[in-house]
């Protein structure tokens, strides 16, 4: 993503990596993935936000009121 203007990249779901309905399913890479060594990279660049960066956007800040 260096050196593009990138505003959002969203990750996929995997639902069926088994045979039928009830096996796991993943949200991104997965352990075993051939690119989870490149999302892991990606993960700990500087310029990358990830829902745990986040501020906590469900608590009101403090002086603020909503009419």
């Amino acid at each position: 993503m260096t050196g593009r203007k990138v505003s959002l990249l969203v990750t996929w779901r995997n639902k069926y990596v088994g045979a039928n309905d009830s096996d796991t399913h993943f949200y991104s890479v997965w352990d075993g993935c051939k690119t989870a060594a490149d999302f892991v990279k990606m993960y700990k660049e500087p310029n990358t936000i990830f829902c745990e960066d986040l501020p906590d956007m469900y608590t009101m800040a403090k002086g603020i009121t909503v009419k």
